[in-house]
C-alpha cells in the first residue's frame, strides 16, 4: 500500500450532523493520494455510524476512537496514526471550500513553510442575529493582509480549525499539550499556537494563506455578549500555559499593565462608536467588543493557576 501524500484529520465529538457535511464538502476533492483520519473522541451519538456508511464508498477514510476526552488527546492520536509525511486539520462543525486541497497541496509542494494555516469564514447555519457582525468569527480581519506569506514572530498564528504541518515536526515537540484546549462541551484554547510556537522555536517556517478556506459554523449561542466574556476569560486565564510565560514579578506586571491599557483604550473606542448613532454599532456590540475586560480578570487567575503549577512540579532542593 502506497503510502498517503497528506492525511486530513477530523477531530470530533458529538457532532455527527456537522461532520456529514464537512465530508460531503471534503471527500469530492479527495483521491488515492490522500487520506481522511475521523477520531472520534468518545462521541456518543451516531458518529460512528456515519463513518461506517462513508467507509463503503469511500476507502480513504479512516476511523479512530479516542477514549480521553480532550482535543489536544484527540490530535496527538491523530499524529499517532498519520501514515503520511504531511498532516491537516480541519474542524468538525466546518467545511472546506471547493478549491481548499488544491490550495494545502500548492503550500505544501511550494516548499515555503513547515507548517501554515488558512482562512476561516462564518457559517451561519441556524441563523444571524441582526447585529451580530461576521468579523466576529472570522480570522481574515487580523491575519495579515497578504494573499500569502510567511508568519513574522509579531505576527498572529493561524487557526487551529485550518492548518497543516510536517508530522514529524509534530513529533519532535511531542504534540499538542493536553493542558490546553477543548475537552468535550468545556471551553479551552491556544494548543495549537503552543504547537506553533514550539516549532518556530526550532527553526520551523509559519506560514498564512488567504486561498485556503473553510466555513466555520457560528451557532447562535455564540453570537452573545456573554460567550465573547466567557471566551475572553478563558483565553486570558490560558495566557500563562499557551505563551510558556513564568509568573515572575516583573511579567506579571508587564502583561497586567499591558491588558489593562488595551481594555481602556478598547473601551473608548466601543463608546466612541456608540455614540454615533448614523451607524449600525449597537450597544450590544460595544459590551461583545469590550470583552478584554473578563481576558483581564483571567489573566489575574491563570497567573495564581501557573504559579501553582511551577510550585508543585518544582523540583526538591537539596
Amino acid at each position: 500500500m502506497s503510502i498517503p501524500k497528506l492525511t486530513i484529520a477530523i477531530c470530533t465529538f458529538n457532532r455527527s450532523e456537522f461532520l456529514s457535511i464537512c465530508l460531503e464538502h471534503l471527500l469530492p476533492q479527495i483521491d488515492s493520494q490522500f487520506e481522511v483520519l475521523i477520531v472520534d473522541n468518545n462521541s456518543t451519538d451516531d458518529t460512528y455510524n456515519v463513518v461506517v456508511n462513508l467507509q463503503k464508498n469511500n476507502p480513504s477514510i479512516k476511523y479512530v476512537f479516542c477514549a480521553t476526552q480532550g482535543l489536544s488527546y484527540a490530535r496527538n492520536d491523530a499524529v499517532k496514526n498519520c501514515q503520511s509525511p504531511w498532516l491537516s486539520f480541519l474542524d468538525d462543525d466546518a467545511y472546506p471550500a471547493k478549491d481548499w486541497l488544491k490550495n494545502n497541496i500548492s503550500l505544501i509542494e511550494s516548499n515555503k513553510y513547515e507548517a501554515f494555516g488558512g482562512v476561516y469564514l462564518p457559517w451561519y447555519y441556524v441563523g444571524k442575529k441582526d447585529w451580530f457582525f461576521t468579523s466576529y468569527e472570522s480570522n481574515a480581519t487580523f491575519m495579515p493582509k497578504e494573499q500569502e506569506k510567511r508568519l513574522k514572530v509579531n505576527e498572529p498564528y493561524f487557526s487551529g480549525g485550518n492548518c497543516t504541518f510536517k508530522v514529524d515536526l509534530l513529533r519532535d515537540i511531542g504534540g499538542f499539550s493536553a493542558q490546553l484546549g477543548m475537552n468535550g462541551n468545556a471551553m479551552g484554547y491556544g494548543e495549537e499556537v503552543a504547537a506553533q510556537r514550539a516549532i518556530a522555536a526550532d527553526g520551523g517556517r509559519l506560514g498564512f494563506s488567504r486561498n485556503m478556506i473553510i466555513y466555520h459554523y457560528v451557532p447562535l449561542r455564540k453570537q452573545t455578549i456573554s460567550w465573547a466574556w466567557k471566551k475572553a476569560y478563558k483565553i486570558g486565564r490560558d495566557f500563562w500555559f499557551i505563551w510558556d510565560k513564568p509568573v515572575t514579578l516583573h511579567n506579571f506586571k508587564f502583561y497586567l499593565v499591558k491588558k489593562t491599557k488595551k481594555c481602556f483604550t478598547q473601551t473608548k473606542r466601543c463608546i466612541s462608536n456608540w455614540s454615533r448613532t448614523k451607524n449600525n454599532y449597537s450597544w450590544k456590540n460595544a459590551l461583545y467588543e469590550m470583552a478584554g475586560w473578563a481576558g483581564l480578570l483571567g489573566l489575574l487567575i491563570g497567573s495564581v493557576k501557573r504559579l501553582y503549577r511551577d510550585y508543585k512540579f518544582k523540583p526538591n532542593e537539596h
